[in-house]
């Protein structure tokens, strides 16, 4: 035998299935979305050009590092400081 079950406050189920189709419709428009930019070549080349300036940023850190103990030194108390938040 199947149960019924009843309930008295319609704004409980509301929630409830506004919660289910809200999880639904994001998780699926969350992998279109995930799909579209992975393959979008716009995004790619802007991709790129973050990955070489980050790249380039780098190397002219650690030159200075190199080249600057006084900032050798402040680097390192900021990553220190960066790991303590993380």
């Amino acid at each position: 035998m199947s149960k019924k079950y009843i309930y008295s406050e319609a704004k409980i189920i509301k929630e409830f299935l506004g919660n289910i189709l809200t999880n639904i419709i994001a998780n699926k428009h969350s992998n279109i979305v995930r799909d579209i930019i992975k393959n979008d070549p716009i995004v790619k080349r802007y991709n790129q050009e973050v990955q070489v300036a980050t790249d380039k940023a780098m190397k002219r850190i650690e030159q200075k590092r190199k080249q600057d103990p006084d900032y050798d030194n402040r680097i390192k108390r900021l990553r220190k400081q960066a790991s303590k938040l993380t």
